[in-house]
């Protein structure tokens, strides 16, 4: 907004999804300027897939088979049926840069495994059958649902080889069945401006099926000059009012390369044994990026009159490899537990991270919160977190609830979750495989229901119990001053040489879930006869 006002600038392009949405932010801010896409209600529905897809079936197009997940529960129940591997992992709204690439999924077990180690991508995200064939794409600019120009390319290479980024594509005549499926399905869209409708395209059978629409200019956008069209061009000339005259027929058959994200597609195909799908060879992977050196394949970047550009990100990719290629090298030198330790941190991110090495010095130093220091008078309210609230903090709650009730104290008893769609959606039951593991410990959780953790509750609470290291930081860098009062369930009646942290046994077997229950079972031994009869903690 501000440079914007400072720059006098007369029209803005979004060049990503985050931009299309903050562009719109300051739309009626800036009234003289032009914004390069839709208002936000049809931006919004090319964002969300699944009204995107619902756009394109009432346009006859076919799309890929898919499923809603909404969050980590319905993946579970989901994922115990059968579906047709392997499987497309996408977010349902693209968020930006901060949205989780793409993942795909090659059977159950390694589906309930990703849920496993990384529950939260499992928000809000969609389940696609994978599709077989090219990735072929339709650019255009739709003005007053008009097409100003057609554009077709094929995508040679893509970033990771699975799927993903163009790294090297070629231009191709407009196929009329993809073109007119694109532009119907913009038009059903009400789309105003630059957009690139994706489709995979079997090339024996001629069939195809949408992928995704592309709001923006696209990845392979660096193509479109060296075929003989200048998009950011015909659209500036609308922008003021002009005539664009885009050539009624640009050249086919180029090819252009994208250099720095070839080197990284090879790098990544040795590094990488698999990445979700049957790896190409290498060798002749190999062969074909030096190949390319020799072949009339153009560059996205690279130009005599401007080689600065290009000579950047170059030194940049070189740099960034060399550095992650020493990393690497020390990292595989270090303890399988020290790497484990490590994963984990960089899991977390930097805030977190910085919030769970501060807690484990203070561990180290003898200086963490310890039960007995709170004293018995603070010890009256109990509150336990986990991430979902409807496994393991339920089931602590619920047994030392039955330890206060059998000692006839007045102790009060809670659990929350921190998974933020506790904050937006309907109250869960725990699932039946939990409800099952729990009443072979005599305890009931059918009529339990799941809830948010909050100011309120952490402030009604005397001592507040968590999980795992996961929980502890998510828990502090929201509410940093509960620090004093947060403790660790699983440093209590720890079994030799085990983990002070009880791990999530969501996804896995009732087996499992019970393991988990006899852990914290032997913890909230230990912790009950702290908080209702006042013994040390050991």
């Amino acid at each position: 907004m501000e440079t914007i006002e400072r720059e006098n600038v007369d029209s803005v392009l979004p060049t990503g999804d985050g931009a299309m949405v903050l562009a719109n932010a300051v739309r009626d801010e800036v009234p003289k300027t032009y914004i390069g896409c839709p208002p936000p209600e049809i931006v919004e529905t090319v964002l969300d897939k699944e009204r995107t897809l619902e756009s394109a079936r009432r346009c006859g197009i076919r799309v890929p088979e898919t499923w809603a997940v909404a969050d980590p529960q319905a993946a579970a129940a989901l994922l115990g049926g059968k579906l047709p591997y392997p499987l497309v992992s996408k977010p349902r709204v693209r968020k930006g840069a901060s949205s989780f690439k793409v993942k795909y999924l090659r059977s159950a077990e390694e589906a309930l495994g990703d849920l496993q180690s990384n529950p939260t991508h499992w928000d809000d995200i969609i389940l696609q059958e994978y599709i077989e064939g090219v990735g072929v794409g339709i650019g255009t600019f739709i003005d007053r649902g008009d097409p100003v120009f057609l554009f077709q390319h094929r995508r040679l290479k893509e970033l990771p080889y699975s799927g993903g980024v163009s790294v090297t594509a070629v231009s191709e005549q407009p196929d009329k069945r993809l073109a007119e499926a694109a532009v119907a399905l913009l038009r059903d869209l009400s789309w105003q401006g630059v957009a690139m409708v994706e489709f995979r395209y079997d090339p024996e059978s001629r069939d195809f099926a949408l992928m995704e629409v592309n709001g923006r200019y696209w990845g392979s956008i660096f193509l479109t000059p060296h075929a003989g069209i200048d998009v950011p061009y015909y659209e500036w000339q609308l922008a003021h009012d002009q005539v664009p005259n885009p050539p009624g027929r640009y050249r086919y058959g180029v090819a252009a390369r994208w250099l720095s994200g070839d080197i990284e597609r090879l790098l990544n195909l040795w590094a990488d044994p698999h990445q979700g799908l049957e790896r190409p060879h290498r060798g002749i992977e190999t062969l074909q990026f030096f190949l390319d050196f020799l072949r009339p394949v153009r560059s996205s970047l690279w130009s005599w009159r401007d080689p600065v550009p290009a000579l950047d990100e170059l030194r940049f990719t070189i740099a960034y490899r060399l550095k992650a290629l020493v990393k690497g090298v020390a990292y595989h030198l270090l303890p399988s537990a020290i790497r484990d330790r490590i994963r984990f941190y960089r899991g977390l991110g930097k805030r977190r991270g910085r919030i769970h090495l501060r807690r484990r010095v203070l561990q180290a130093a003898g200086r963490a919160p310890r039960l007995e220091k709170l004293g018995a008078t603070a010890r009256k309210r109990v509150l336990f977190i986990c991430l979902g609230n409807i496994m393991r903090s339920p089931f602590a709650a619920h047994l030392l609830r039955k330890h206060v009730d059998d000692s006839g104290q007045d102790h009060e008893v809670q659990s929350s979750g921190l998974w933020r769609g506790l904050e937006s959606k309907p109250p869960r039951a725990s699932p039946d495989q939990v409800i099952a593991a729990a009443g072979t410990f005599g305890l009931d959780l059918s009529a339990h229901r799941s809830q948010p953790t909050t100011r309120d509750l952490l402030d009604w609470a005397d001592v507040v119990f968590v999980m795992d290291f996961s929980n502890e930081a998510t828990l502090l860098e929201r509410f940093p001053d509960v620090g004093p009062k947060v403790l660790l369930l699983g440093q209590f009646g720890r079994p030799a040489g085990a983990s002070i942290e009880i791990q999530d046994p969501y996804g896995g077997t009732q087996a499992d879930i019970e393991r988990t229950y006899r852990r914290i079972e032997r913890a909230i031994e230990q912790v009950g006869a702290i908080v209702l009869r006042g013994k040390g903690d050991g």
